[in-house]
Order: C-alpha cells, then sequence, then structure tokens
C-alpha cells in the first residue's frame, strides 16, 4: 500500500494552497531528492546527445512529461528507498526506450 505525504493530501482533495514548510513535508521533499538528482543527471545527459545529431533534441517540457508519466506507471511501495529504487529503475528505462524511439524515426 502506497502512503501518500500528508503535505499533499489537502492540496489533491482540494484545497489550492499547499503549505511546504510543515515538517513533514520538509522531511518528504527531502527523502525524494536522490531521484531528483539522478533524473537531473538524465536530462543532462540525453540534452548532450544533440551534439551528437540533431535528431536527440529533447526539450525540457518533454523530458518532465516523461518523468511525471513514469511516476504515474511506476509500482506504488510503501518504502521511500524501495519507492525511489523502483522511480529509478523505471524512468531510467523508459527513458531508454523513449531516446530509442527516436532514433528510429
Amino acid at each position: 500500500m502506497y502512503v501518500q505525504p500528508l503535505c499533499l493530501h489537502g492540496f489533491l482533495h482540494g484545497n489550492t494552497s499547499l503549505d511546504t514548510s510543515t515538517p513533514h513535508c520538509l522531511q518528504a521533499r527531502t527523502a525524494y531528492q536522490p531521484i531528483a538528482k539522478h533524473a537531473s543527471v538524465l536530462y543532462f545527459v540525453v540534452s548532450e546527445l544533440l551534439n551528437i545529431d540533431p535528431m536527440y533534441a529533447f526539450s525540457l517540457n518533454y523530458f518532465v512529461a516523461l518523468f511525471l508519466r513514469s511516476i504515474e506507471e511506476c509500482p506504488r511501495h510503501p518504502s521511500i528507498p524501495r519507492r525511489l529504487s523502483l522511480l529509478q529503475e523505471h524512468f531510467t528505462f523508459f527513458l531508454y526506450v523513449n531516446v530509442c524511439r527516436c532514433a528510429l524515426c
């Protein structure tokens, strides 16, 4: 069973204000920093592919859309370290598949 951070609960249920300064939210944000770092490294690696061939041009919007889709499709897990591992594995492969798909076009 996946447990979402409490700081997002109200936001997802109609409350338009999001208090990100609560200790629980700060802890959740800190816990997910490793996947953010991994994703940013992958973005800069993929953006360097443009130097090889112009067909490898990927916008930041496209990359973010892939990342968000990966978050939705990745299996959920209540343990944050395991969730991060699943996200990293899923997103890395998902990005690889999409970059390879562009190479075949």
